[in-house]
């Protein structure tokens, strides 16, 4: 039997939506003195980097069940992948975007996320 390759087209999807918000140019984005206290800005990227695990692990193959979800393998390849993704954004942002910032506390926002979503779908705490 010859079984169908996994569909990662949402999570290479929302890797890009990511590098799109990440790299945008903060003169464009709203200021709220009301959130300021709130470091609304670690939020997102933790939901930003929770979302792309939990895409990576609801892939699916052509049976409907989870693709490789037990795999060892799969998952370093998910938290290594999210913490790639994380800081290489950080960097970008430091050392090659004038109007942003990189940031040790969103990267570690974004791992946070990533683990967290990890956790959570090991648990099966997350309803698909």
């Amino acid at each position: 039997m010859v079984r169908s390759k996994p569909n990662f087209f949402w999570a290479i999807f929302w890797s890009f939506f990511i590098l799109l918000v990440c790299f945008a140019p903060s003169k464009g984005i709203p200021k709220f003195s009301f959130f300021a206290n709130w470091h609304i800005d670690k939020c997102i990227h933790f939901f930003l980097f929770f979302i792309q695990a939990l895409l990576f692990l609801l892939i699916k193959d052509d049976k409907k069940r989870f693709y490789r979800e037990n795999t060892f393998n799969y998952i370093l390849f998910v938290v290594f992948y999210c913490l790639f993704l994380g800081l290489s954004v950080e960097l970008i942002q430091h050392f090659f975007i004038e109007t942003r910032a990189g940031d040790f506390i969103d990267f570690t926002a974004d791992v946070l996320g990533a683990i967290t979503a990890l956790i959570l779908f090991r648990n099966k705490k997350v309803v698909v």
